[in-house]
């Protein structure tokens, strides 16, 4: 190999190395501040952020956090009373009311609606 040709090799090998290093770097910092974001928005409740398909998305489980909250069997202030919810009762959430002040959720008896500032967002 003449020492034009291992020149050449070895400035393509450093120039390769650069570049991946800029893009671990760069991924690396995507990654810190997709999980900063993330645990700033697990304190939020669902009304008071725009895209609740992505919060619902990276929440592990949703928590009632008042005591004696109603579970109705519409979306509706008055609609029926299907359950009374004690505070800390863990939810699984199916979606939003379009106005998004809402929440269908399920416990283990019970399918039905909880005004949406009752619930809290937790991850592990």
């Amino acid at each position: 190999m003449s020492n034009w040709t291992k020149n050449l090799t070895l400035i393509t090998l450093l120039s390769l190395s650069t570049i991946g290093i800029a893009t671990t770097s760069a991924a690396i910092a995507s990654t810190t501040m997709q999980n900063a974001t993330l645990q700033a928005e697990t304190s939020l409740t669902p009304r008071h952020k725009g895209d609740k398909y992505l919060l619902s998305q990276r929440c592990e489980y949703w928590e009632v956090t008042a005591s004696d909250v109603n579970v109705r069997d519409n979306n509706s202030k008055t609609a029926r009373v299907i359950d009374v919810l004690p505070k800390g009762t863990v939810v699984e959430l199916h979606g939003w009311s379009q106005d998004g002040e809402w929440a269908d959720i399920s416990t283990q008896q019970y399918q039905g609606w909880v005004w949406a500032d009752y619930l809290k967002c937790y991850q592990h």
